[in-house]
């Protein structure tokens, strides 16, 4: 595991979403926001009418609920439709990084007080890692039959909210450790494209990990 992120990078993550291009849900994580012990004294402290309060109500995304979530995903996948190159968008109070690929959207939500280039840096990883694990097949399909892969991967990047680790190579090195699926269950032959050529250096620093840790394997069961 690495070491924990400095406090120059994301303090918290709100939620992992890949979503076709209709906007249907492929798979997503959800992470409970951090406790905040001075919320309640701040609240009476500003006090404000209840107009005031209502009206800051309407603007809270919720995403504690299954509705909620659904909504937000609605309005991430419309939005990316009008930017469709991919980076960041504003839907207050979050941040939403995204990434276009084929026929699905990749995304990654925090908090709008949250550094953009940290979350841009940290949805590229994941981006970059899938894309190495799934051979730069990133669409619909692929994602559906390695399910379990790709929800690993987000799991290696983010825990419970928290950033572990902004390498791709390093995520998809972990991922393909644990997965037999992972780089098509070849070790370090995997990592050429799908067109047979060599591959960029990280996805053979992510097979020689692979092929490593089945060498490995195979001396302790000896």
């Amino acid at each position: 595991m690495s070491a924990p992120m400095s406090n120059t990078s994301l303090a918290s993550i709100r939620g992992v979403m890949i979503l076709d291009s209709a906007g249907n849900r492929i798979m997503a994580r959800y992470y409970d926001p951090p406790a905040l012990p001075n919320a309640g004294r701040s609240a009476a402290n500003n006090g404000g009418s209840r107009q005031q309060t209502q009206k800051s109500r309407k603007d809270v995304i919720d995403l504690s609920t299954l509705e909620g979530q659904r909504s937000f995903e609605a309005r991430v996948c419309d939005q990316a439709r009008r930017l469709p190159h991919g980076e960041i968008m504003h839907l207050p109070p979050m941040l939403v990084s995204y990434r276009p690929s084929r026929d699905l959207i990749l995304a990654m939500v925090a908090p709008e007080h949250e550094n953009e280039l940290a979350l841009w840096t940290s949805l590229s990883a994941l981006a970059d890692a899938l894309n190495s694990l799934l051979q730069f097949h990133l669409e619909k399909s692929v994602i559906i039959d390695y399910y379990d892969l790709a929800l690993l991967a987000i799991d290696e990047a983010v825990d419970g909210g928290i950033l572990l680790e902004i390498d791709g190579a390093q995520i998809a090195a972990r991922v393909a450790a644990r997965h037999p699926d992972a780089l098509g269950g070849q070790g370090s032959s995997s990592s050429s494209g799908p067109d047979g050529s060599g591959g960029s250096l990280g996805e053979q620093m992510v097979g020689t990990a692979f092929a490593t840790a089945r060498l490995i394997g195979r001396a302790l069961i000896q």
